[in-house]
């Protein structure tokens, strides 16, 4: 320990005293050594902005390739066969119909038998052929089904696509005045379908695919998964594990020959999302159009392209705990929001989710409005519009 005044510094053990007069000539000393090494910190700082100017240029070129310029995998090269989960509507419907096209034959997997079979005309009138399978995946009783559906099939892709998430953003648990609607039910079906139906889907097909060495998997995370995310917890939470497991199942098969792609999308016009296309929010069949170039070839994507700029600003603020393509517009969003605190961000979704349950609990409060309700049926979770009268 260094026991000190105004005047010397002396160690505990007595062993050497340095005085105030000493000290500063070392430190004048020390200071008259700079100018001669000016030259050697300036090419220091040379170098450093060169290779970061080198890397950011290497980015750019990348990016280009990646989005421009680079073919698509030809998803028929990994098999005859796909299955899309969630194939009724939104992403996993123009998944089928884009990889029907491709000429592929599809497993069709969904609860609505309407739905599902609408889809599957649509697909042979491509000229392929399509299997519909009418399960709920919150039930561990359909896999067993959907085993046997696809037994002897050739399957060359998965697309894991079916999946729940909250009607609206909302606290955990009521508290005080807050009365929240995530009940035991949605928590177990969020759960059973965006984690366990997930993993046990990828079980199903994997085996064959490992035979052949070949085949790819997508598994539909969300751009939720990037951070923490107040008032959706749990559905970040599950979308979080899927893009974890996608990685590590990458190092476990990748070299057998199977890609797996963690899809991580933020808004789509979807049913779930109940948001309007614009540029940032794209149609499902302009999102799968997109992301069907990245198939077989990036790990991790948005799989559009303006949802990965957002996503190099979200990783940038939040300094994302998982790795993202290296590229420019990652490097320029580091070095510019580098100074902007972490907390930013996630406060400031925060308060748009907040914003969002404010809105909606003031919407569904007075006589005679029309609120979205969801069916906790498990057989049959269906999105109703219903009157509302009177709801406190």
């Amino acid at each position: 320990f260094l026991s000190y005044d105004c005047t010397t510094f002396s160690t505990s053990s007595g062993v050497r005293s340095l005085g105030t007069s000493s000290s500063m000539d070392t430190v004048s000393g020390l200071a008259a050594q700079i100018p001669g090494n000016a030259s050697v910190w300036a090419l220091i700082g040379f170098l450093v902005v060169v290779v970061k100017a080198g890397t950011v240029l290497l980015g750019l070129v990348d990016s280009v390739y990646r989005w421009v310029l680079r073919s698509a995998v030809n998803p028929k090269s990994f098999g005859s066969w796909a299955v899309v989960s969630g194939a009724s509507d939104g992403i996993g419907k123009e998944y089928s119909l884009a990889l029907a096209r491709k000429g592929l034959n599809v497993v069709l997997i969904a609860r609505s038998k309407d739905k599902l079979a609408a889809v599957a005309e649509e697909i042979t009138g491509l000229g392929v052929e399509a299997k519909v399978v009418v399960a709920d995946l919150a039930d561990a009783a359909a896999f067993g089904a959907i085993g046997k559906a696809i037994e002897g099939l050739e399957v060359g892709v998965l697309i894991n696509n079916a999946g729940l998430s909250y009607s609206y953003p909302d606290y955990l648990v009521s508290f005080g005045d807050k009365e929240s609607h995530i009940d035991d039910w949605r928590i177990d079906t969020l759960v059973a379908l965006n984690v366990g139906a997930v993993t046990r889907m990828i079980r199903l097909v994997l085996p064959q695919m490992v035979a052949r060495k070949k085949g790819a998997i997508v598994n539909v995370s969300s751009g939720f998964a990037v951070y923490p995310l107040g008032l959706m917890t749990v559905y970040a939470a599950t979308k979080n594990y899927v893009n974890h497991m996608t990685v590590a199942l990458e190092q476990e098969y990748g070299p057998q020959g199977i890609r797996f792609q963690s899809l991580m999308p933020n808004f789509v016009s979807t049913a779930m999302s109940k948001q309007r296309p614009s540029l940032l929010v794209p149609s499902p069949k302009q999102y799968v159009k997109s992301a069907l170039t990245t198939l077989g070839q990036d790990l991790q994507s948005s799989g559009y392209f303006w949802h990965e700029l957002q996503w190099y600003a979200c990783c940038s603020l939040l300094r994302a705990s998982f790795s993202v393509a290296d590229d420019a517009f990652q490097l320029l969003c580091s070095y510019v929001l580098s100074l902007v605190p972490s907390k930013v961000l996630e406060s400031q979704a925060f308060k748009m989710h907040a914003e969002v349950m404010s809105r909606i609990l003031s919407y569904i409060k007075p006589t005679n409005q029309r609120i979205w309700k969801v069916s906790q049926n498990k057989s049959k979770m269906t999105f109703t519009m219903t009157e509302c009268k009177g709801v406190a």
